[in-house]
């Protein structure tokens, strides 16, 4: 469904930055349009768009590629050779174990025999002394190590290799197919796209319009000829339905702007994947109300850090956007780590005590403007 603009006057007048007009990235802007509190956290703390998922890719060391076949398929390989290479390991030391409690059996059960011989030729053949015999035989047995072997990482590498091996037989089952130019809200895979002559580009540095003095990057562009449709992913609780906001349009209305201005190519429209790690997802017109929804959400962000500069920071919001915001979310203070804590601003922390366990525990947002947020997890804790 495209979305409409209902405003009285034109979006797009007054978009011209001044001298002092801030810059404004996208991934903030969105955030304004959802809580101007939210918003001015994202702002200040210069968060980039998607810089979750690079960050993912930097750390994590068991990342799996999900969207580049040829990744898919160099990880794929290596994890066989590497699953080859630790089950011959394994296969070996449980062998090598094996034989070495073999002979310790053989040597044990014979020092016992031959105890037992010469026990009864000395005359210790009672019932009394064959029993004792046979326990302290039973003992020795006991000692000799079982065979065992432990390395967690081959069930890791089985799970990887089937993850693997059914994304990349999804990326073999695509058929070329490309949207129209008009289009909206019309369901696509991801590998039909690349199927269809779609090349997928990953920016590093954030596209930058100065006459605007907006910036962001998407998750992803698809370049073929002169268009650029920029792709992101929603990772929200709701990703995997089709049902969007107003700030969905104007995220991609603005990276199809920055496109447009950066690279002089066409971006009719946009795609937004339904969750993490999947393969559909819907195209997003950049039609007039998307762009207007851009226009209105740049502006508002404007406004709100302008008057945060001047010392008036934005009101409460609806406690409906608080319930599940990530920024609202309370975490159990520990003094020294949740100072330094990553992707925090730094501000003195607001405590509030559960009425649960009597810990302490507080958020970014209620550490930046001094409230409980009325998060759920909040509620749960009986914060106070």
């Amino acid at each position: 469904m495209t979305y409409s603009y209902s405003g009285k006057s034109s979006p797009g007048e007054g978009l011209t930055a001044r001298e002092h007009t801030p810059w404004i990235g996208v991934h903030a802007m969105t955030e304004f349009m959802f809580c101007p509190r939210a918003g001015l956290i994202a702002y200040e703390l210069g968060q980039e768009d998607d810089d979750e998922y690079y960050e993912e890719q930097r750390t994590n060391l068991q990342y799996l590629p999900c969207y580049n076949s040829s990744e898919i398929e160099t990880r794929l390989n290596w994890s066989i050779n590497e699953l080859r290479i630790r089950v011959a390991k394994r296969d070996e030391s449980l062998l090598q174990q094996q034989q070495l409690r073999k002979k310790k059996l053989i040597v044990t059960s014979a020092i016992a025999f031959v105890t037992i011989v010469v026990l009864y030729f000395l005359g210790f053949n009672s019932w009394l002394h064959l029993l004792m015999a046979g326990i302290a035989y039973l003992f020795a047995l006991s000692r000799i190590p079982k065979v065992y072997y432990s390395d967690s990482n081959i069930s890791s590498l089985e799970s990887n290799i089937k993850l693997l091996q059914a994304r990349r037989a999804a990326a073999l089952r695509a058929k070329p197919k490309e949207p129209a130019l008009s289009t909206d809200n019309e369901s696509v895979n991801w590998w039909d796209l690349l199927a269809a002559g779609f090349e997928s580009v990953s920016y590093q540095e954030p596209l930058r319009d100065r006459k605007y003095r907006v910036a962001g990057k998407p998750w992803r562009v698809l370049k073929k000829g002169s268009l650029r449709i920029p792709v992101w992913r929603r990772k929200d609780e709701n990703a995997s339905t089709r049902k969007l906001k107003g700030q969905h349009y104007a995220r991609m209305a603005a990276y199809c702007h920055l496109l447009e201005k950066a690279e002089g190519g066409r971006s009719p429209y946009g795609i937004i994947l339904l969750g993490r790690e999947v393969y559909e997802g819907i195209t997003v017109s950049n039609g007039v109300g998307s762009r207007a929804a851009f226009h209105k959400g740049l502006k508002e962000a404007r406004h709100t850090v302008t008057s945060a500069k001047g010392g008036q920071n934005p009101s409460p919001p609806d406690e409906r956007n608080c319930l599940n915001c990530p920024k609202g979310k309370p975490f159990a203070y520990r003094e020294g780590e949740s100072d330094a804590r990553t992707g925090r601003l730094n501000s003195p922390v607001n405590l509030h005590v559960s009425g649960i366990d009597r810990r302490y525990y507080h958020s970014e947002c209620g550490d930046r403007f001094k409230w409980l947020p009325p998060h759920e997890k909040a509620s749960d804790k009986y914060l106070q």
